[in-house]
């Protein structure tokens, strides 16, 4: 392309820029997401340049800056966090911003990725068989066998991530992680739910694999559940364990009741996802065992255990 055009180009995309921002309802990462889709060939940086230049002609999405940084921030989170398919995060963006179209989270979903590089970790989308159907565990490759048997069995059933968690009364995001292989060890309770929903029971050989992995020699099951389901959060005493997006543990507590001491978490600024995004836990009935490996516990963890405020030694 020479000079003239290339000139003449930058201009027509500057022009369509601002006259998008203008005329859409949509936000920053919306029109960033069908520029990139019309002009598939310009950088993101290029592109983002153009988006913000339009900020100078009054386009409307700008009096909701927060906004649509909290859709940027709401995809990157899960891109870096990992173990999810892009069109898995496809999905959950689209379930929590209901206005957005799906060509547009797809497009900001890819954009995102792009801006991201290395630093995303989303897994590759399972393989498709001669009909169409994806066979395999969503996002892992060292699937457990509660992974296996839910992913097949869903399938089979015909029914998305979102259908089986209206059935089985769980969430989206921990219907992914069991999918993905993050959450392997599941609370009796909850493995039932998924059975009565999907209308297949665990096999049995899966079932003792799985509660095999699941005991610590000494003390019991270590088991995970959702943190933000009153009915998931184990009502017996014990130590438990919330952790991030990432998988990384951010808070350890104790308590003689379980779900009582989480409930009293629900009121805090930063109980929400995805600084809270899933929780394990194992029964311990003796309470001066449970304070000790409490304290244990947060005193391994250091500056991960971000949200507790004793017993941390912190390094400088």
């Amino acid at each position: 392309m020479n000079a003239k055009n290339k000139a003449d180009s930058l201009v027509g995309r500057s022009m369509f820029v601002r006259r998008l921002a203008q005329e859409t309802s949509d936000h920053f990462d919306g029109i960033m997401a069908k520029v990139s889709a019309i002009y598939p060939g310009s950088s993101p940086s290029k592109i983002s340049k153009l988006v913000e230049d339009a900020r100078k002609f009054g386009a409307k999405p700008w009096n909701q800056k927060v906004k649509r940084e909290g859709k940027m921030a709401f995809v990157t989170k899960l891109l870096v966090g990992g173990g999810l398919t892009k069109s898995q995060i496809v999905e959950m963006y689209r379930q929590k911003y209901k206005d957005v179209s799906e060509k547009t989270a797809k497009a900001t979903v890819m954009w995102t990725a792009t801006k991201l590089g290395n630093k995303s970790k989303h897994v590759k989308e399972p393989r498709a068989n001669a009909t169409g159907k994806n066979t395999e565990s969503v996002g892992t490759t060292d699937a457990s066998p509660l992974a296996a048997w839910l992913t097949k069995a869903r399938i089979a059933k015909g029914l998305s991530v979102p259908d089986l968690a209206q059935h089985s009364g769980l969430t989206p995001p921990a219907i992914y992680r069991i999918e993905s292989g993050v959450t392997r060890n599941l609370r009796e309770a909850t493995q039932k739910k998924l059975e009565v929903a999907l209308g297949s029971k665990l096999p049995a050989d899966a079932a003792q694999e799985v509660r095999q992995e699941a005991q610590i020699v000494g003390l019991g099951a270590f088991e995970d559940f959702d943190p933000h389901l009153d009915q998931e959060r184990p009502t017996g005493p014990g130590i438990y364990v919330l952790y991030d997006i990432s998988e990384r543990p951010i808070y350890v507590g104790e308590g003689s009741n379980v779900r009582k001491r989480i409930a009293d978490h629900e009121e805090k600024f930063w109980f929400k996802r995805p600084i809270v995004e899933s929780a394990s836990w194992i029964r311990i009935d003796d309470a001066t065992l449970r304070q000790q490996i409490e304290a244990l516990l947060i005193k391994f963890l250091k500056s991960n255990a971000i949200i507790n405020k004793q017993h941390v030694e912190r390094t400088a």
